[in-house]
């Protein structure tokens, strides 16, 4: 599916060897398995800090970040209440304002935690509007998910969060290449270019991208 000269690719399964048999997968198996190899790396490098996910919505990316990490103090940032008006007035890149207000609301905290796999781990809540809810100015991280598809959070993420991410660690930014969410993108290119930071293209399914 093309917009201009935006590739967005359409889901399809894939076939993977597991358990001494093949197996289908129809999920976002590279946007997973990426996670599972850089939480490898950071276990084998002994990369310390925390983890934190910004933009949860109903955790369907929680429940891989948090196997992946089952040691590693877990943030997670969102509203619970989908996007705010001022973001959305903000991002001249998207069209249908009035939609956009519309969506991400079907979601609560408590979903999110009671699909947790690793129930003990030690996961924190940060509900409302980021910025404002981050006061971690103390720590450090090894991993972050910046799946808020806006451009003005995912700059102020950026922000925030490249100069306290512990040598060795990763940030994982989605929506890159998502051609219904050029603010991400347009963040990432304007934070980047300006800080001399290099990223990498991987080709999930909405075209992620990784700082390390």
């Amino acid at each position: 599916i093309f917009k201009d000269d935006v590739f967005f690719p359409e889901v399809c399964g894939v076939t993977i060897w597991k358990n001494n048999c093949f197996k289908k997968v129809y999920k976002d198996f590279v946007r997973e398995q990426t996670v599972n190899l850089l939480a490898q790396e950071i276990e084998r490098k002994c990369i310390s800090g925390d983890v934190a996910e910004l933009g949860v919505f109903k955790g369907d990316f929680t429940i891989i970040i948090n196997k992946a990490f089952p040691t590693k103090k877990l943030y997670l940032f969102d509203t619970f209440n989908g996007f705010t008006n001022h973001d959305i007035e903000e991002d001249n890149s998207i069209d249908n304002k009035e939609y956009e207000l519309q969506k991400f609301k079907d979601t609560s905290e408590e979903l999110v935690l009671s699909r947790l796999k690793i129930k003990e781990c030690d996961c924190e809540i940060k509900k409302g509007f980021f910025p404002d809810t981050f006061d971690l100015w103390n720590n450090s991280f090894c991993f972050v998910s910046i799946d808020l598809n806006l451009r003005n959070p995912v700059e102020k993420s950026l922000e925030i969060f490249y100069p306290r991410m512990a040598k060795g660690g990763y940030i994982m930014i989605s929506d890159y290449n998502a051609p219904f969410y050029e603010g991400t993108r347009n963040a990432v290119q304007q934070y980047c270019d300006s800080n001399d930071i290099s990223y990498m293209p991987i080709p999930d399914l909405y075209g992620s991208v990784i700082i390390m």
